[in-house]
């Protein structure tokens, strides 16, 4: 009742029953930037801000130039880099 009385208060003539639900821009609730979490063997070591859509390439070149990244790497060797898409790079060492 009372979203009813709200809504004949802003001048609407029609119940706000028979109104139509608002519309959802997924465009609108979009990142622009995102924090990207960096990971050695699975634990969290450090986390950038990024341009959210970055391509992996650039994620992991991102990732390597990380001063903390490149202290828990110095020496080791790295097996693989795995990227998920705006969420993390993780980087396996032995």
């Amino acid at each position: 009742h009372l979203a009813e009385e709200l809504w004949e208060g802003l001048g609407h003539q029609e119940s706000i029953f028979k109104e139509g639900w608002p519309s959802y821009d997924p465009e609108l609730a979009k990142e622009e930037k995102i924090d990207l979490v960096l990971q050695i063997n699975g634990k969290v070591r450090d986390s950038i801000e990024v341009e959210a859509g970055l391509a992996e390439a650039a994620a992991e070149e991102l990732a390597l130039k990380s001063e903390k990244i490149k202290a828990w790497i110095e020496g080791k060797e790295i097996i693989k880099i795995i990227y998920v898409p705006d969420k993390l790079v993780n980087i396996v060492i032995k």
